[in-house]
């Protein structure tokens, strides 16, 4: 097996955890049926979450009956070896990584606006410095403790609790967690089968060397 290169410049990802019917159904969707759940605002637990200061005042703009109550929001990453992130969004190591080729153009991932992190709240006047709306602004600036997560945001404003398409093709590679149960390595490499395309499959290995992670080619 040779060790891979890191390739979160060309790629974004999403780790998941397979640990249930309901993550192992969301999996399975994206590998087979080319398709993300759009999280609503309300799945956001991080109480710091879009908000920002107008006038004085901390506003959510999600807290009130607005135009955009049903928006969607898909969370992305630059990177696919982050400890912490395998930690607290692959379920400890046993989850997986997904990698999606990510080019300007493409219709879904083009849509992905990178994460402004910050030490405190924006004002509605820096939000208006980035984008003319000033609520969909406010969802990709997060605080700084963050930053780690080079996240990227692709918002719908009307896939809150939905599911969207993105194109056959995009997903490049699965890396599978280095505590991953073999009877869920087997069901994945079952729905690879399936595809008539290609998608690598690689896993993660704790480094020798140091606190880190290793990403080895499986095949």
């Amino acid at each position: 097996m040779a060790k891979s290169n890191s390739m979160h410049e060309k790629y974004l990802h999403k780790y998941r955890p397979v640990s249930n019917e309901q993550q192992i159904k969301f999996v399975e969707d994206v590998i087979l049926h080319n398709k993300f759940f759009f999280s609503p605002s309300n799945y956001f637990f991080d109480p710091f979450e879009f908000k920002y200061k107008s006038n004085g005042n901390l506003e959510n703009p999600f807290v009130f009956d607005s135009p955009y109550k049903k928006v969607g929001i898909l969370s992305l990453s630059e990177e696919n070896n982050n400890i912490k992130m395998w930690s607290y969004y692959a379920d400890w190591h046993r989850g997986i990584c997904m990698g999606f080729e990510f080019k300007n153009d493409c219709s879904f991932f083009s849509k992905a606006k990178k994460v402004q992190y910050l030490p405190d709240y924006p004002t509605d006047s820096l939000l208006k410095e980035y984008s003319d709306n000033v609520l969909l602004s406010a969802i990709v600036h997060k605080p700084i403790i963050w930053a780690h997560e080079k996240e990227w945001r692709i918002i719908e404003i009307d896939a809150g609790g939905e599911y969207r398409n993105f194109p056959k093709g995009k997903l490049k590679y699965i890396i599978l967690g280095c505590m991953i149960k073999q009877e869920t390595v087997n069901l994945i490499k079952g729905w690879i089968k399936q595809l008539d395309y290609k998608v690598q499959l690689k896993q993660t290995k704790v480094s020798n060397i140091s606190y880190g992670l290793d990403i080895l080619d499986l095949d």
